[in-house]
């Protein structure tokens, strides 16, 4: 039997004794004998009949099972990956801690460890420290007192700070940015919200590393070979892409790069984009076109007309968060990894997508829209498929950049992403419609204000 169903069936055992049913002590084993949860039992435990006595590998295989998801922390599966050697190595396991784990989830028992007895006593054998080699005793000799040296103490390595840039093997620079919790959307005292912008308590328990730039048009040649950008530059960000051509890129950068990279999810993107603010901007209440790029016609609050660029920036131009972050508002719309669709109403802690939905979600607003669409709240979305010309994005990757791997495995199994294994299924079917040149993303509905000259496209938020 596997752990859980086993306590479940033990209790209605219990029940039916105290309910003037049989008190034979048999009845415990016969409710128990039998019962296993799909994804823990083993290939014989399925079709072995409830009269059958039960074998200690089956419980080694449910041990496997557990074995795995602890390593990769993917709890939300239904069938073990076919690629989960890749998966359990790219989290940092051996050869043989992982040859062991084949051993435990091996089709069939006799290939397996006897018992859970012999499997803990196998991996103990695995994980104990090499046995020092004997050697004699040296004569003692006299050391001069000049001659004796005291180690330094051992001092833990600080805690990386918020903001702290790394870079990667491929010139990429990325900020950390910290564990922690806020407030993601807005009070319904922030003026011109949508509806969509429900105000609750996030937590995101791992920290994680984003690019300080959106991706820019030379990172993007360098790894997909092209440059579909409508405001050529090198130093501008790569535009006009859609979000599974985002996905195309991480898999291509993580292969380049010997590294697992990601879109943020949106939870992540807006803690980012805040870096410890609470108020509409990173930089205040309101913001300026000094300090970013966005159509400056159309003031927020007490700020000032400014300048209307009509065109993308390269990176960098504008000041940077608390955090070290550029472009976090304006200059083009960012993909999250999320499917859109409505918050939840209570306290959130590592908040992962819907399962499916039709568009996914953009953030941060852009060169062509007013300032009221750049602000940190603001939720944008776009169908996976279509490609518009102020649509951009910036990379995340995990702390420990081989964990990532979990989190991109997860990604394909709940949103059919890019890498998805043979056969499986995509909730939303691609979009066959053709991709005008030069498409841009619609503005949120009722914000009243899109730049002249600029086509409606497919970025909308709700309301």
């Amino acid at each position: 039997t596997d752990f859980g169903i086993g306590g479940l069936a033990a209790g209605h055992a219990i029940l039916r004794t105290r309910s003037g049913g049989t008190s034979r002590p048999e009845m415990m084993t016969e409710a128990v004998r039998g019962a296993y949860t799909p994804l823990y039992a083993s290939p014989e435990q399925v079709v072995r009949r409830s009269d059958q006595a039960p074998d200690p590998r089956d419980d080694v295989h449910a041990l496997g099972i557990i074995w795995y998801q602890l390593v990769t922390g993917d709890l939300g599966m239904t069938t073990m990956p076919t690629d989960w050697r890749d998966e359990v190595q790219g989290c940092g396991q051996g050869e043989e801690l992982t040859k062991l784990l084949a051993a435990c989830i091996a089709s069939k028992a006799e290939k397996r460890p006897a018992s859970a007895a012999d499997l803990a006593d196998r991996l103990t054998a695995l994980l104990a420290p090499p046995a020092a080699a004997p050697s004699s005793p040296a004569p003692p000799r006299t050391v001069p007192a000049a001659a004796v040296s005291v180690a330094p103490p051992v001092v833990a390595k600080p805690a990386r700070r918020a903001g702290e840039i790394i870079t990667s093997a491929l010139g990429m620079k990325l900020a950390w940015i910290p564990p922690g919790s806020f407030l993601m959307g807005s009070p319904a005292s922030e003026a011109e919200r949508d509806n969509d912008e429900t105000q609750h308590r996030v937590t995101l328990t791992k920290g994680f590393f984003l690019g300080i730039h959106p991706v820019t048009q030379a990172q993007w040649r360098a790894v997909m070979g092209d440059n579909p950008s409508h405001f050529k530059g090198d130093d501008r960000p790569v535009e006009t892409v859609s979000w599974e051509d985002c996905q195309g890129y991480c898999k291509k950068l993580g292969a380049k790069g010997g590294k697992a990279y990601r879109l943020p999810t949106e939870a992540e993107w807006e803690y980012a984009c805040r870096a410890g603010t609470t108020t509409p901007f990173s930089f205040g209440e309101t913001i300026s076109t000094d300090q970013v790029n966005y159509n400056g016609n159309y003031p927020y609050g007490k700020g000032r007309k400014g300048e209307y660029r009509q065109q993308t920036t390269p990176v960098g131009s504008f000041p940077a968060n608390a955090w070290g972050l550029f472009d976090m508002h304006g200059n083009v719309a960012e993909w999250c990894q999320d499917w859109y669709g409505p918050y939840p109403q209570n306290n959130s802690t590592d908040p992962q997508s819907i399962s499916n939905g039709k568009a996914r979600v953009l953030r941060g607003g852009s060169w062509v829209y007013n300032v009221r669409d750049c602000r940190s709240a603001l939720r944008g979305r776009g169908a996976p498929g279509d490609r518009v010309q102020n649509g951009g994005f910036r990379v995340c990757a995990c702390q420990h950049f081989q964990t990532c791997r979990n989190r991109q495995a997860q990604s394909r199994r709940l949103h059919g992403g890019v890498g998805r294994g043979a056969g499986s299924p995509d909730p939303v079917p691609v979009s066959a419609r053709p991709v005008r040149a030069g498409q841009i993303a619609r503005r949120p509905a009722g914000s009243g204000r899109r730049a002249p000259n600029a086509p409606a496209g497919r970025f909308s938020p709700a309301r």
